[in-house]
């Protein structure tokens, strides 16, 4: 911790800042006072010379004392010690000027209301000089004593008693003035010094904040984790380079999403309804995931979900942090749920073409826009089991029961809605194997094309990037 003496160091130019600052309002009441002298008394008729002299040594004093003041206070603190000297000199030349007067006036009247009038003034003056010279204690007591003694030298001089009880009176008065300097110079200083301990905490513990913040950020930025943050509705408002490296998702393409996007199928609804009441109760959720990639590749994670509560403990959002488990897991597709054996050999024979393809995109691309308009329909058919099982047939029946305007975005895209179901699941099956043989976890699809036909496959290799194109999480049977 600083000392004193080494904050006031560093707290250069603020003497002759606050010096300044008092001297803009108190330097021209010495030529006030004479201007009242003049008013109240025969001064100016008995000493015209006199009086004149000083009322423009006092004006021309107080002047130099503001305007110095004023500049003082504009200037950057480097430039101050150059401009100092003659601030200080217009300081010392009002005092002088004053004592002097006082002196003068005490010996041109003796034992007269005119000379009492300047000594109350002169005490006056002194003693709220005391005060506003307190930033510079040196600088207070000898301006002090330039002010008073002479007013003191000149009552001593003379010789009746009353001269001599003033003299000794304002030597006292003196001392006293000078105490009364030390104990405001150290109010000022003891005031200042504590504020700027003050300061220079409060900057040393944001500086020591922000590294901390800076720190946790690189830490959450660097960790090999993925860290997904979400605002209390689940929108995702943050995720780090891990997320983004194993999902294969770019930022831009997750912020302001949901999680929904990396959706498997693996968990049932149970699942997450269990999931959602633990957290939303306040309480951290623990256990494994397994999640699909953007390009329909499974991975599995084991992590935590946490909520983030406010200061009133209200949840305002979740942080999920997820440690990758198995890498790539193949992505083979299982028989759609629920189809029969003729569902299966319908699969196996239906044959893909590129126009088939455009007519899948344009069609899973107008229901997304669809259902993005209401979120509740989607999950609604996210969890309609009639449609996501079953054979072709009843599915299809379902969707044209439960779901007509889906059945009829189906139907003005170019597809009826059973063959729409077909399609779907050959092209998401194949995906799922063309994708698994690019990243080198099967070496060919003699062992896992199962009801995917190998030509489909061909042609889904041959024109991969046309069926990349395809949006893995749609409200729409999945592969299983």
């Amino acid at each position: 911790m600083l000392s004193d003496a080494e904050i006031r160091s560093g707290l250069t130019g603020l003497a002759e800042r606050e010096l300044a600052r008092r001297s803009t309002s108190g330097a021209m009441i010495y030529f006030l006072v004479i201007l009242l002298l003049t008013w109240t008394t025969s001064y100016a008729a008995d000493h015209p010379i006199v009086l004149g002299l000083f009322a423009v040594l006092t004006l021309c004093a107080g002047a130099a004392r503001t305007l110095s003041a004023r500049r003082l206070l504009t200037l950057p603190t480097a430039e101050i010690p150059a401009r100092k000297p003659f601030f200080i000199f217009s300081i010392y030349l009002t005092f002088a000027v004053w004592g002097a007067f006082s002196g003068i006036t005490i010996l041109l009247y003796p034992g007269q209301w005119t000379s009492m009038y300047v000594l109350l003034s002169t005490a006056a003056l002194a003693s709220g000089g005391s005060s506003s010279l307190a930033p510079d204690k040196m600088l207070a007591y000898r301006c002090l004593v330039i002010l008073v003694a002479p007013t003191a030298i000149c009552a001593l001089v003379e010789t009746d008693v009353r001269h001599l009880a003033v003299g000794i009176g304002t030597v006292f008065y003196l001392g006293f003035l000078l105490a009364q300097v030390r104990e405001h110079s150290r109010a000022f200083w003891s005031t200042s010094i504590s504020a700027e301990r003050e300061r220079l905490q409060g900057s040393v513990e944001r500086l020591r904040a922000e590294a901390e913040r800076a720190s946790l950020a690189a830490a959450v930025e660097q960790s090999a984790e993925q860290i997904v943050i979400t605002d209390a509705a689940g929108e995702i408002q943050y995720c780090n380079p891990a997320f983004l490296s194993v999902t294969g998702y770019s930022r831009e393409e997750v912020i302001g999403g949901n999680p929904r996007i990396l959706k498997s199928g693996k968990q049932d609804d149970e699942f997450h309804r269990d999931l959602w009441t633990i957290i939303a109760g306040g309480q951290v959720w623990s256990g494994r995931f397994t999640n699909r990639k953007k390009d329909g590749t499974l991975y599995e994670a084991e992590g935590t979900i946490s909520p983030i509560s406010d200061s009133s403990g209200k949840i305002t959002g979740y942080v999920a942090a997820f440690a990758l488990l198995i890498v790539n897991a193949p992505a083979r597709p299982q028989s759609p749920r629920g189809a029969n054996e003729a569902d299966l050999k319908e699969v196996y024979a239906y044959s893909l073409s590129m126009e088939k393809i455009t007519k899948i995109v344009n069609i899973t691309t107008a229901l997304k826009d669809w259902t993005s308009n209401d979120p509740q329909v989607s999950q609604n058919m996210d969890n309609e089991n009639s449609i996501q099982a079953g054979t072709f047939s009843d599915r299809a029946k379902a969707m044209e029961a439960k779901f007509p305007q889906a059945a009829e975005v189906i139907r003005k895209n170019g597809m009826p809605v059973r063959e729409y179901m077909v399609a779907f699941t050959v092209v998401i099956a194949a995906s799922m194997l063309v994708s698994a043989k690019k990243s080198g976890q099967i070496k060919d699809y003699s062992k896992a094309a199962g009801f995917v036909s190998e030509a489909n496959l061909t042609f889904v290799e041959q024109h991969w990037d046309a069926v990349q194109k395809l949006t893995m999480d749609v409200p729409l049977p999945e592969a299983k």
